[in-house]
């Protein structure tokens, strides 16, 4: 069995567990290659980019227990996978200054951006 440290467990098999993860690791790496190419269109229609970094994580069994509890949802694979937009979180961060557009297109594809531009002193 596969538990986590507050004694919760996800699911009996731990392979279920890693199917899951599998599901979820794919669509952080969608939604990495579609920031690489909204990065990529932005350098060739406006000579800029403003997206610095790019990186993908996917959530423990830990904290996707975690979020399930907190939202009083039961703590299975079922349940995490039904609901999946209530459990995603998608975060940006530029570090360039970024148009109202560019805050405009960030929200219509659901991240959450802050801005924090670094001005460079001659």
């Amino acid at each position: 069995m596969n538990r986590t440290g507050n004694g919760a467990a996800l699911c009996e098999d731990p392979h279920d567990f890693l199917v899951m993860q599998n599901l979820y690791d794919a669509a952080v790496r969608q939604l990495t290659l579609k920031f690489n190419i909204l990065n990529s269109e932005f350098n060739v229609l406006y000579a800029r980019n403003p997206i610095h970094h790019i990186e993908g994580r996917v959530k423990s069994q830990e904290s996707i227990v975690a979020k399930l509890e907190k939202k009083g949802l039961p703590v299975t694979i079922a349940s995490a996978l039904e609901k999946l937009p209530e459990l995603k979180g998608c975060q940006a961060h530029s570090t360039v200054m970024l148009t109202e557009g560019d805050f405009k297109v960030f929200k219509k594809l659901g991240v959450e951006l802050t801005n924090d531009p670094i001005y460079e002193t001659k």
